[in-house]
């Protein structure tokens, strides 16, 4: 078995109470209740201390990435072993009952509920320590769902990895996605670092370019100090210093 959440298995998920059978989604959730619904469930789980973190296109949507559609269903994944309580305590919104689920990747288990008229999954894997995931980050809630709360979320590297074994194309919207945010990054960059005003103070500092590149070749070891000594011999060799901020090492 798989974890539940897509339409077709929460159709055919089983023998439900006719409140229960609302873990259904709807064609359309508004953003605002989609907030509520992501804020009650950090509010249940930081007053319990439980680790968790949005995933899937929840969290793309909280790291402020433009979906296509509206969020079908908020995904969130929490620490195994309190999956009982979380369930317990969501028991007043009649939460379908537990299922295990195993794929090639991991084992666990998994139930939905419906929060503020949103389809939530709630999916844990066992014996797995979700505050030692490398791919959980912490970010501010996307400004588009009107607040700045800290919450706990899959990283967009992370959400595209999972995507590429199962659905390519919503992997490259994502990698189109990091692209775009890449663009936004190198133009911040050039903007700092490639300002008229900040190579004048360059310039001030060391002179003409050609001038000091003709220091430097005169004594290149003067520049490598304090690790030219750890060096040694690099007669022949080529040397490149990656996190040089100029050209001055």
């Amino acid at each position: 078995a798989r974890p539940l959440g897509t339409r077709a298995e929460l159709e055919t998920f089983g023998n439900r109470n006719s409140r229960s059978a609302q873990c259904m989604p709807s064609d359309f959730e508004p953003e605002e209740r989609v907030q509520k619904t992501i804020e009650a469930l950090v509010d249940l789980c930081e007053d319990s201390k439980i680790a968790y973190y949005f995933r899937g296109k929840t969290a793309l949507l909280l790291q402020g990435m433009q979906l296509a559609e509206p969020l079908q269903e908020v995904a969130i994944s929490i620490q195994w072993d309190f999956m009982k309580q979380v369930h317990v305590a969501l028991q007043e919104h009649a939460p379908s009952p537990i299922r295990d689920f195993a794929t090639a990747r991991e084992h666990g288990a998994s139930f939905c509920v419906e929060l503020n008229e949103t389809t939530v999954v709630v999916q844990c894997r066992n014996a797995f320590v979700i505050a030692a995931d490398p791919g959980r980050v912490e970010v501010a809630l996307n400004v588009n769902l009107g607040s700045q709360r800290r919450v706990w979320v899959q990283s967009v590297y992370s959400v595209r990895e999972e995507a590429e074994a199962k659905e390519p194309v919503w992997a490259q919207q994502v990698t189109s996605h990091l692209a775009a945010l890449q663009e936004t990054t190198a133009a911040g960059n050039n903007a700092a670092w490639g300002d008229a005003d900040v190579y004048t103070a360059w310039v001030q500092r060391f002179g003409p370019p050609e001038e000091w590149a003709a220091e430097i070749a005169r004594n290149p070891w003067a520049r490598l100090e304090p690790f030219g000594t750890l060096l040694g011999d690099v007669q022949g060799q080529k040397v490149v210093n990656l996190l040089g901020s100029h050209g001055t090492k």
